[in-house]
């Protein structure tokens, strides 16, 4: 069925029906070890055909499945991943995982990465589904235009590694005179010492008639050219009478001797093919593989010749600064129309020092106030900075090279994916010491010609969100100072930046693009910038409803492409670039945009023509979320999740195209998956929206979920989480999985709860206070409503929720008990803090960002006091447990410590969980598990009056850890000495 233009789908409900409500039981935190999620949708380039991972939450073995986009057809291939669709939709090639169980033995056993169990290769013919598996392979390459082809390399099998180890064994050490003669000689370079013999890689057509196949041997690294017709790779061996090669393989006739592209000892990396096959580039440090420092250079051929690859680039080449050569950390890739490879370079390296014994050597690190970075950012970036390149590029067939970046101008850009006669550059060293405070930060931005390197100053000390048009005409920016996208036109040395916005106005009143909501006391941001469209003529921006069409060059009036749908129907619509193979909107089909009525909270979705700006068409609307459509490569076919509160996000299929009238239309979308089709079993819940009035009377939404079987005669234990904002997220689904940091609302709604999710307002130096005029009031309507019982509610939330938790029991005795994750505590301690993560300083955010102080700690000392949880410690009466982990990377930890000692010297019930070496969450499944309960068992005794358990009566002392977790009932421990990665709890 197809459906007209103007009228839309009603999706609701569109489940399996449920077993009647009292057969359905409910969720435990155990359960959610069986829920499934939904990994790596690919969609193949006709959209015919959707293959996904279904992984189990706790890690047992999962699934792939393979499914035809009209839901006919379906494959299942167990512990499936990695899959990648042929381009003409002859099979699908992925890989097949050792059984968990296999693995977790031969870890128990004591077996190295090297020697567990290999992953297989299944090769499932479309559409009938027969099997080709492919024992012990290492890796695999499909060409991602070109079809039937598939090329795979073998591991190493377990009787070479066998016949490898025998022969260790069997040789003898040296004479002692052979050992006398090598004693001078000095240790190969570690590169050197640790090369090995490649794989043998395998190339054919499975599924042709008959099959086609071949096998090169010692293959290190191997490459598809886009559409097929052409395979590359090296071959390394340790073997000095068989020289390393580089082999071009004409797919066309697969039984003809290779080309051979290089030849001699060497490492190779980084292949790349020109977009039409025409040319072959990569990294090679033939000729000095074996130096203490290899030099790298860049190779290129065209494929339809005969011969070896020539140097395009190398130390010492013509345009390569002095001292400089390729750099091996950024690979090679040919521009849009092959004509320019784009490449790294980078200073060469300084020779190592001469080693230096332990007891001599300095560590110290030296913070200088006029440091760029701090010094704890630079330790974190060290590898980062190592590894830095700077753009280059050489035209094919010319003799030189343009250096277009360098360490006073580190990032450049080439319009017209590398073909532009200018690129962008940017540079934001002169001002990154501001960045301690001001995460916005300054740049000067530079015209850099493609062909000379030559630069020309653009905008200078300029702030704001920066971008460039498809085809490099156009820099375009946020200005925070004036609130305004501008758009300056690069090829004009005369031209001044073009205010796009500020004189744009409705019906008498400026239209904003500021985001009106934005309650931190910083820089306002944008609500955003689709993108431009596909030919550069025009920039698309949004307000807070609909888009705009924007002409950089000021001949024509800013458009809204909805024609006001928006703003007319209080529905809040957003471009949806649904190619981002192509570097801009698209002008010749329909743009889709997603919508969300904010009064309802439904969601849209919409098509509208970007040349043709007028009223939208509706395509589907429902009471749910939906997830971001894909489009298949080469059709209007798309794949899109579904979802709401009580339904998983399953994959759904329908295609976009053009009805009889011209007007775009979708079919009735088509279900593809069922994940979790066990969630029928369980009491689950209902979500609806809650509105209520703040303290200092502003209106406030929120959300309110409910048991199904809610009795209105009856209040309910009430469990509260907030963040920020959240009512948007109405429809959205939690699955029962034990989440690395907030409680599931469904287990909660599952035992009885009620579960509160109110929006929080906030004013400039005052973020406790501003949670606690907009979070007790709406708790106390609810109250006042007869839905929550007052002597039965409990809080939860991490991090920024879990400050304001802090924060608001010192203020209030509402709360039966709270739970805290990894909470600031004492702002004037934190705000001189370093966010261990990054290494950056955590000023700004409380000058300018989340924590909304507005000023520094010696300008607002006061607000820095009265927003700190620690200095009102004696007003807590209300038990707190916390989550703080000792890596964390966010929060100090010591702030979760200074909370804790101060409620424990008051004598206020107080516990805190280290999880250890975890970081800002708990993210180990063992260990998300095990939080989930502490907090169910929390939350239980103190909102439900179940009794406690023994961790929260008898604690668990440091001698027993390992030997028990203080549940209620005994649970198995893992063996100490056999300790699998994601399953002990510490």
């Amino acid at each position: 069925m197809s459906i007209a233009l103007a009228s839309f789908i009603a999706l609701a409900p569109f489940f399996q029906s449920d077993p009647d409500l009292a057969l359905r039981r409910t969720l435990t935190v155990e359960d959610g070890d069986a829920w499934r999620t939904l990994e790596s949708p690919t969609l193949s380039r006709s959209g015919a055909w959707l293959a996904v991972e279904l992984r189990y939450a706790d890690g047992r073995d999962g699934t792939s499945e393979i499914v035809s986009t009209d839901g006919a057809v379906r494959h299942v291939v167990e512990r499936g991943a990695g899959a990648r669709i042929d381009a003409t939709d002859g099979f699908v090639a992925l890989r097949r995982a050792p059984e968990r169980d296999v693995v977790r033995a031969a870890k128990k056993d004591g077996a190295k990465d090297d020697d567990l169990p290999k992953s297989a290769l299944v090769l499932v013919a479309l559409p009938g589904g027969e099997e080709v598996v492919v024992e012990n392979v290492d890796s695999f390459a499909l060409p991602e235009e070109g079809g039937g082809w598939a090329a795979w390399r073998l591991a190493k099998a377990d009787e070479e590694e066998t016949a490898e180890d025998e022969d260790a064994e069997e040789a003898e050490e040296p004479e002692e005179s052979e050992a006398e003669e090598e004693e001078g000689a000095p240790d190969p370079p570690e590169h050197v010492a640790k090369k090995k013999d490649g794989r043998p890689l395998v190339v054919g057509r499975p599924f042709a008639d008959p099959a086609v196949e071949r096998t090169f041997e010692f293959a290190s690294g191997y490459a598809f050219s886009p559409k097929g017709r052409w395979l590359v790779l090296a071959t390394t061996t340790v073997d000095a009478e068989t020289p390393d090669e580089v082999l071009l393989v004409d797919l066309e006739d697969l039984d003809a001797d290779p080309r051979v592209l290089s030849s001699g000892e060497a490492r190779v990396r980084s292949f790349a093919f020109s977009e039409d096959g025409a040319s072959v580039a990569f990294l090679s440090d033939v000729g000095t593989f074996a130096d203490e420092q290899p030099h790298w250079s860049l190779f290129a051929a065209a494929t339809a010749e005969s011969g070896p690859a020539r140097v395009v680039a190398a130390t010492g080449t013509d345009g390569v600064p002095e001292s400089w050569g390729v750099s091996e950390h950024r690979a090679p890739r040919f521009s849009t129309r092959g004509a320019r490879l784009l490449f790294g370079t980078a200073p060469r390296p300084e020779p190592e020092p001469e080693e230096i014994p332990e007891d001599d050597r300095v560590h110290v690190d030296v913070w200088s106030w006029n440091d760029p970075d701090l010094q704890s950012e630079q330790l974190l970036q060290l590898e980062e900075e190592r590894k830095r390149s700077y753009l280059a590029v050489a035209g094919i067939g010319e003799e030189r090279v343009v250096q277009l970046a360098g360490p006073d101008l580190p990032d450049v850009v080439i319009g017209q994916e590398g073909d532009a006669p200018l690129a962008h550059g940017a540079s934001d060293r002169p001002y990154r010491v501001a960045l301690q405070w001001d995460r916005w930060g300054k740049s000067d931005r530079y015209a850099v010609d493609v062909e000379t390197g030559e630069r020309r100053l653009l905008l200078q000390s300029v702030r704001g969100i920066i971008g460039a048009s498809p085809d490099g005409r156009w820099l375009t920016w946020w200005d925070p100072g004036r609130e305004a996208w501008l758009a300056l036109d690069v090829t004009d040395e005369g031209a001044e930046p073009r205010d796009l916005t500020s004189g744009i106005e409705l019906e008498g009143e400026s239209v904003v693009f500021a985001d009106e909501r934005q309650d931190t006391p910083d820089w306002q941001r944008p609500y955003g910038a689709a993108g431009w469209s596909a030919d550069s003529s025009r920039f698309v921006v949004h307000d807070a409803f609909d888009p705009w069409s924007l002409d950089p060059t000021g001949a024509s009036e800013a458009v809204r492409v909805t024609g006001g749908e928006g703003r007319g129907t209080n529905t809040r619509f957003r471009v949806i670039d649904d190619d981002a193979d192509e570097p801009g909107l698209t002008q010749d089909r329909p743009l889709l945009l997603a919508g969300l009525e904010l009064d309802s909270k439904r969601a849209r979705l919409a098509a509208v023509s970007l040349d043709e700006p007028r009223e939208p068409t509706t395509l589907l609307v429902a009471a749910e979320r939906l997830g971001t459509p894909r489009r298949a490569a080469e059709t209007g076919r798309y794949v899109m999740t579904r979802e709401t509160f009580r339904v998983f996000p399953d994959l759904w299929s329908t295609t976009l195209e053009s009805g009889e009238d011209g007007a775009p239309r979708i079919d009735d979308p088509v279900r593809l998956t069922d994940a979790n089709p066990q969630a029928s079993q369980f009491a689950w819940g209902t979500a609806r929206p809650h509105r209520w009035r703040s303290a200092g009377g502003d209106e406030l939404e929120g959300i309110l979920y409910l048991p199904e079987d809610y009795d209105e005669s009856e209040p309910l234990p009430l469990l509260v989480y907030f963040y920020e904002r959240n009512a948007e997220n109405l429809h959205r689904h939690y699955e029962p999985i034990p989440h690395r940091s907030i409680v599931r609302f469904p287990r909660y709604t599952s035992h009885g709860y009620a579960v509160f999710v109110p929006d929080i307002v906030y004013r400039e130096g005052a973020p406790g206070p501003s949670a606690f005029d907009c979070v007790i009031p709406g708790i106390l309507d609810l109250v006042e409503r007869g839905i929550a019982d007052p002597d039965r509610i409990g809080v939860q939330g991490h991090s920024w929720g879990g400050y304001q938790i802090a924060y608001l029991v010192t203020r209030t005795n509402l709360f039966a008990c709270a739970i805290a994750g990894a909470p600031v505590s004492n702002m004037t301690s934190a705000y001189g803090g370093i966010r261990r993560a990054t290494g950056l300083s955590r000023q700004f955010q409380y000058e300018r960002t989340q924590s909304r102080i507005g000023g520094t700690l010696w300008e607002r000392t006061q607000k820095y006091l009265e927003n700190s949880p620690l200095f009102f410690a004696d007003r807590v009466s209300t038990p707190l447990l916390m989550l703080h982990n000792d890596g964390d990377g966010a929060v100090p930890w010591e702030q979760g410590i200074e909370y804790f000692v101060a409620l424990r010297r008051l004598g206020t019930p107080a516990w805190l969980l280290n999880y250890a070496n975890e970081k800002h969450w708990v993210l180990r499944y063992a260990h998300r598990r095990d939080y989930a309960r502490r907090m169910a068992d929390f939350l239980d005794h103190y909102v439900l009056g179940e009794p406690a358990p023994p961790w929260m009566t008898e604690g668990v002392q440091a001698i027993d850890k390992g030997r028990t977790l203080g549940h209620r009932e005994p649970e198995p421990v893992p063996e100490p000495e056999a300790p699998v990665a994601g399953e002990s709890v510490r």
